[in-house]
């Protein structure tokens, strides 16, 4: 089985990149309103950490969206946020700040090809956080408490994902 891994442009660990206190997360969306990234900003950090996706061919007219996970250094409460120009922010913020109780990475099996396509957070109020690629190609589908927080459906049924608990 041929493996699609997450793409990590940072040099820390999902474990380390995802534990501590989230106090916000915010939804990148295009000109369609369709969401295009993921930020979530963690306190005591000089970092967001941005989950997009990106499609991998893993057969002939099949491809399979894998996350790319990046860190974007601006604060979306600062005047300034370093966002593509063609991207709105939308901001939502959680109050209080929650603890990640738990990080699970989802993975999918497609034509012998076993895909990391998702992540699941757990927080210390029992919201569950989930990142899922679109149907839509190189979009995300943020999830909070089994609803979607955009217009698109996910690429797979939540259930077809194998969850791996990282921590």
């Amino acid at each position: 089985m041929t493996a699609r891994t997450i793409a990590m442009r940072v040099p820390d660990s999902l474990g380390t990149l995802f534990a501590g206190v989230l106090e916000r997360f915010s939804l990148l969306e295009d000109h369609h309103g369709e969401c295009s990234q993921v930020t979530l900003w963690f306190r005591s950090r000089d970092a967001g950490v941005a989950v997009s996706s990106e499609m991998h061919d893993v057969a002939d007219r099949l491809e399979v969206g894998v996350l790319d996970i990046k860190n974007v250094y601006s604060d979306p409460d600062s005047s300034f946020v370093a966002f593509p120009k063609e991207g709105t922010p939308r901001i939502q913020s959680l109050v209080p700040a929650l603890e990640v109780k738990a990080l699970w990475k989802l993975s999918i099996s497609e034509n012998e090809a076993e895909c990391e396509s998702g992540l699941r957070l757990l927080l210390s109020d029992e919201t569950e956080l989930s990142i899922l690629p679109s149907a839509f190609p190189c979009h995300v589908v943020p999830i909070r408490n089994g609803h979607s927080l955009t217009k698109k459906p996910t690429e797979y049924k939540y259930e077809n994902y194998k969850q791996e608990r990282i921590f």
